[in-house]
C-alpha cells in the first residue's frame, strides 16, 4: 500500500494556478487534487499496489484562507503522528517505509519523516526504514543521511540496500505523473535523476 499524507488541499476547483501547480501545468479551473490523485493511482496500480490518502493539505495549500488545519511544523507533526497511528492500528503489514525528507527540498517529505520517527519507536516490532527521496537525495549528493533528529530518538540508520530494480517498470510508474514530471523538469532534467537513480533504503535500528 502506499499512503500518502499530505494528499489534500481546497475542496474545490483552482481559481488560479500558482506556484507548484502552475509549474505543473495545471491551469485555472483544474481540480488539481482529483487530477493528482488520478496519476497516483495509475502508477501505483502499475507496481500492484493499492492507495491510501489522508487529509492533510500540501504545504503549498497551507497559507490559503479556508485552511483550517494546524500551522506550526510541530502541531503539524503531531497531527500527523496521530493519523498514521490510527492507519498503522488498521493495517496489517511487517514493514514501513517513510522518507527521508532532507530538510529544505520538500518541507511535507520532512514532516512526515519526523512524524515516523515516534511511531517507529512505538511500534519496533514493525521493520522501519527511510527511502531516498529522489530526486532530492541526489542534489545533496549525500550518504549516509546525518539527519540530527535520528539520533535524538536513539536511531542508527543502516543502509540495506542500494538496487536498480526493474528500471523499465520504475520508469512507466514515473511516466504516470505527468504533471509532476513537468513540474520537475522546469528548470533542470530532475526526471532523469529520479528515473536513473538506485533506490537506497535505510533500516532503523536503536542505538
Amino acid at each position: 500500500m502506499i499512503v500518502t499524507v499530505f494528499a489534500a488541499g481546497p475542496h474545490r476547483p483552482a481559481v488560479e494556478a500558482k506556484g507548484w501547480d502552475e509549474s505543473c501545468g495545471f491551469k485555472p479551473g483544474a481540480d488539481v487534487i482529483a487530477e493528482r490523485r488520478l496519476e497516483d493511482r495509475a502508477a501505483a496500480s502499475l507496481l500492484g499496489c493499492k492507495t491510501r490518502y489522508l487529509d492533510c493539505w500540501d504545504s503549498q495549500y497551507r497559507s490559503y484562507q479556508e485552511y483550517g488545519g494546524p500551522v506550526e511544523n510541530d502541531e503539524i507533526v503531531a497531527d500527523v503522528v496521530i493519523r498514521l497511528e490510527c492507519l498503522l492500528s488498521t493495517l496489517k503489514v511487517s514493514a514501513w517505509l517513510g522518507p527521508l525528507g532532507y530538510p529544505g527540498f520538500h518541507d511535507d517529505h520532512s514532516l512526515t519523516r519526523q512524524a515516523c520517527l515516534p511511531l517507529a519507536k512505538s511500534h519496533q516490532a514493525l521493520n522501519w526504514m527511510m527511502y531516498a527521496d529522489l530526486p532530492y537525495f541526489e542534489e545533496q549528493n549525500a550518504s549516509p543521511p546525518p539527519l540530527p533528529d535520528w539520533s535524538g530518538f536513539g536511531y542508527r540508520p543502516h543502509l540495506v540496500t542500494a538496487s536498480t530494480l526493474d528500471f523499465e517498470r520504475k520508469h512507466a510508474a514515473v511516466d504516470c505523473y505527468v504533471s509532476q514530471c513537468k513540474g520537475l523538469n522546469v528548470d533542470t532534467d530532475r526526471v532523469h535523476v529520479a528515473k536513473f537513480s538506485p533506490e537506497r533504503f535505510w533500516s532503523i535500528h536503536h542505538t
